[in-house]
């Protein structure tokens, strides 16, 4: 059982691990319950965080580190 999402929008992508390995970024929101249920072999946390409570210094090189950044400062709301 996992989150349902709306209103996907790709973000951007970069190479990722392996000789022809794509890391791809998508934004989504969140469409009903906010519940998580963890699965134990994928993940070992989640949760839900609020823009103000990330404490995270930018770099220049990680996808996921600038969806995070461009969150923390609202251009994804």
């Amino acid at each position: 059982m996992g989150l349902r999402v709306k209103d996907i929008r790709y973000y951007g992508s970069q190479p990722w691990g392996l000789v022809g390995n794509l890391s791809l970024g998508y934004y989504a929101r969140l469409d009903g319950d906010d519940a998580i249920y963890l699965d134990g072999q994928e993940l070992a946390q989640a949760d839900w965080y609020r823009r103000e409570d990330i404490d995270l210094a930018p770099d220049d090189y990680s996808l996921t580190n600038d969806m995070i950044q461009a969150f923390i400062r609202g251009d994804w709301t």
